[in-house]
């Protein structure tokens, strides 16, 4: 094995014991029972605990207990301490036609003469496997561990700082994208596609805005798309849809995957479901400044788009929540009383609505003149209406009931902020596998790096 090449596999499913496992320290220090880790990981030149943490591994001798020191537990996105400038996040899934043709663009980007003095060689790659199942975990695992058998006459020439995460299984792209954040050690986390439509080169106008204009996150914006017209039309509606229900209007384009984002507002950030896409009006929710920039688009020339029709309509749906998220998530009861208000108003004038306004109505409804001289239809029309009117206050009381539980939902979440370890994790991670060359930082955007 290769000095600084570290290699860790059949780690365990939750973030705190990756956490231990990157800090190169006790699991328990970290606040959780040896019992439950099962790790066999080779480290090499790897910094001891007390330098990580700051905290000394010793037990307590008073009166024969072995408790020892407990750090609380944070996202490893939240270190406030970075190793990298910026790190590029990229998800996986079935991807092994593209695969190394991208690995190939991102050393030409990130390690040649054209990529910024600042950057060149400092650039961390994160590769987040997503349980594909074409061969491109295999192949990246070969990659990463050298193993991997150019064709004749050729050699793959590799990022300095290459990660690779692999899923258990298929958890979608919002969990992919959460595990490369949470694995990424720079101050700066780029996100782009693994299918070459986004050109690398486009990485550093993005840094470049996000230092100048003081940014949080600045997402690319396609322009000039090169899918076919009709994909291009329903994104459009759906970014039109998006903007309006959430007031988030500095970004035109969100479902482009290039942007970047400063790593302390990701720390903020909750991801769940698939919300990848609107990471930015999530961002912007938690008092992120929002910027935008156009990027070069390539047409499709690997493998096939993973999404269909059925995305927009998602989409579409997922709006719902996203107004909810944006306006109302602090105060549902406001939400759900005041529709439970207007409900209640409707049935409350349907019940009182008198016999001269009803009978003409309904007697039009139903093809039925002289509908008020007979009293069988008097009756029949009586009660419909009071049924009527039932049903109204019935659905009125269960948004009442809807607003009750969703703002208790709303203090237990806030509660329970403070420990969420509890909290099922978003995804499992089978193996994780870096590559290193070299071991420096330069920090360009303010933060503190090692």
């Amino acid at each position: 094995m290769r000095p600084g090449f570290i290699v860790y596999y059949k780690l365990p499913c939750d973030q705190r014991r990756l956490q231990a496992c990157r800090y190169r320290c006790s699991p328990r220090e970290l606040g959780f029972s040896s019992r439950s880790l099962s790790v066999r990981a080779r480290h090499e030149e790897a910094p001891s605990a007390r330098e990580q943490l700051g905290k000394p591994w010793l037990r307590s001798q008073d009166k024969g207990s072995a408790s020892v020191p407990r750090v609380p537990f944070r996202p490893l996105r939240d270190q406030r301490m970075y190793k990298y400038p910026v790190s590029v996040v990229i998800p996986l899934y079935n991807e092994s036609e593209a695969l190394v043709a991208l690995l190939r663009a991102l050393y030409e980007a990130l390690e040649t003469e054209s990529a910024p003095e600042q950057y060149r060689g400092q650039v961390e790659v994160v590769l987040v496997d997503d349980g594909s199942t074409d061969g491109t975990t295999a192949l990246l695992r070969n990659i990463l561990r050298d193993e991997y058998n150019a064709p004749a006459g050729g050699r793959l020439l590799l990022p300095s700082h290459l990660v690779g995460v692999f899923f258990r299984r298929n958890y979608g792209q919002t969990a992919a994208l959460a595990a490369g954040f949470d694995a990424a050690q720079g101050e700066v986390v780029v996100t782009m596609d693994g299918d070459l439509q986004q050109e690398p080169q486009d990485i550093f106008p993005l840094l470049e805005k996000l230092k100048q204009a003081s940014l949080d996150v600045v997402s690319g914006w396609r322009r000039q798309r090169r899918d076919d017209p009709i994909r291009t039309w329903l994104s459009q509606v759906a970014n039109a849809l998006i903007r309006t229900a959430t007031g988030v209007h500095e970004v035109n384009d969100l479902g482009c995957s290039l942007k970047a984002y400063r790593a302390d507002i990701l720390s903020d950030i909750q991801l769940f479901g698939q919300m990848h896409r609107f990471i930015p009006v999530l961002a912007k929710i938690e008092g992120a400044r929002l910027g935008q920039m156009e990027v070069r688009h390539r047409p499709r020339r690997y493998g096939a788009s993973k999404y269909g029709l059925g995305r927009t309509f998602r989409v579409i749906c997922d709006l719902v929540l996203l107004h909810y998220l944006t306006r109302q998530a602090t105060r549902p009861m406001h939400w759900f009383g005041t529709i439970a208000l207007v409900l209640g108003a409707i049935a409350v004038v349907l019940a009182l609505l008198p016999n001269a306004l009803i009978m003409p109505l309904l007697g039009m409804i139903a093809g039925v003149s002289n509908l008020s001289r007979n009293p069988l239809g008097r009756l029949v029309s009586r009660t419909a209406l009071l049924v009527l009117s039932a049903s109204v206050t019935l659905t009125a009381l269960i948004f009442l009931g809807l607003g009750i539980v969703a703002e208790i939902a709303v203090r237990a979440w806030y509660a329970q902020e403070a420990a969420p370890a509890g909290r099922r994790p978003l995804y499992r991670i089978r193996e994780h596998l870096e590559r290193h060359q070299q071991q420096r930082a330069v920090s360009s955007f303010g933060f503190r790096t090692t």
